[in-house]
C-alpha cells in the first residue's frame, strides 16, 4: 500500500473542482505498462490509497487540480516497497483472543539504518483480502498491542501483520498472524454447557425437595398413628 498526497495549488484560477491522479511504471511489467487515472470529486482530499504496487517497481505519479479544466501537473517517482536503510520485518507475530479483545504479539527485527521510530499494523478481512492500515503510530518500545472486538465487523476472520518504521519509512511487514474470527465469546453463563449444568442443578433440588417432603409427611403419620396406640 503507497499513501499519495500533495499540497493546494498556490494559484487556482477559480474554483476547485478535484483533483486528477494518474500513475504508471516507467517499465513494462511482464510486457505490460499499465496506465491508471482517479478522479477524486471535491477540494478537501488531497492523498490517494493506492494498493497492489509490485515491490521493486518505480512508478511515476501525476497530479493535477481541476477548476474549469486540468491545470499543470505535478510529478514525481516513486519506488514500490521498502528503501535502503529501512527496518527489516517484525518477527513471530501471535495473536492471542480473550473475552471480548484479540492481542497482537511481535518481536522486534533488525532495526535497519536507524532505530525504529514505531510500529503499524495492518490488518486483512476475509471478506475483502486486501491489506491496510489498521493501528498508526504505536511506539518504539512496543511490542503487543490489544485491539477490542467492537472495532472489528463480528462473524468477520482477520489476518494482522506488524511493518516497523524509521527515518528512512517503512520496512517489510511481518509474516502474517493466523486467522482469527472477531466473533465475541458469549460469557460463561451463556454457554450451554453452564445452561445444562444449572438444569440438573435445578432438577437435583426438585428431587430433594420433593423426598424431603414425602419423608416428612410418612414422619408425621408415624407419630399420629403412635398417639393412636396410647390411646
Amino acid at each position: 500500500t503507497l499513501n499519495v498526497s500533495w499540497g493546494v495549488p498556490l494559484l487556482p484560477n477559480g474554483v476547485l473542482e478535484g483533483y486528477r491522479v494518474v500513475y504508471e511504471p516507467l517499465a513494462p511489467i511482464h510486457g505490460v505498462s499499465k496506465v491508471v487515472t482517479v478522479d477524486i470529486k471535491g477540494n478537501w482530499q488531497r492523498w490517494l490509497k493506492v494498493r497492489d504496487l509490485t515491490k521493486g517497481v518505480t512508478y511515476c505519479f501525476r497530479v493535477q487540480a481541476k477548476t474549469i479544466t486540468f491545470g499543470p501537473q505535478l510529478e514525481a517517482n516513486v519506488t514500490a516497497g521498502p528503501v535502503e536503510g529501512s527496518p527489516s520485518s517484525p518477527l513471530e507475530t501471535k495473536i492471542t483472543k480473550s473475552g471480548s479483545s484479540l492481542t497482537i504479539q511481535w518481536s522486534a527485527g533488525d532495526s535497519g539504518a536507524g532505530p525504529v521510530t514505531g510500529y503499524v499494523i495492518e490488518a486483512r478481512p476475509s471478506d475483502e483480502g486486501l491489506w491496510d492500515t489498521f493501528v498508526k503510530h504505536l511506539p518504539p518500545s512496543s511490542s503487543s498491542h490489544t485491539v477490542s472486538l467492537d472495532r472489528l465487523r463480528q462473524g468477520v476472520s482477520y489476518e494482522f501483520r506488524v511493518i516497523a518504521v524509521n527515518r528512512f519509512g517503512y520496512g517489510e511487514p511481518s509474516a502474517p498472524s493466523t486467522v482469527m474470527s472477531a466473533q465475541s465469546e458469549p460469557p460463561f453463563y451463556e454457554e450451554w454447557w453452564f445452561l445444562i449444568v444449572m438444569a440438573l442443578c435445578g432438577l437435583i433440588f426438585i428431587l430433594l425437595v420433593v423426598f424431603g417432603l414425602v419423608l416428612h409427611g410418612q414422619s408425621k403419620r408415624y407419630r399420629s398413628c403412635e398417639a393412636g396406640k396410647n390411646i
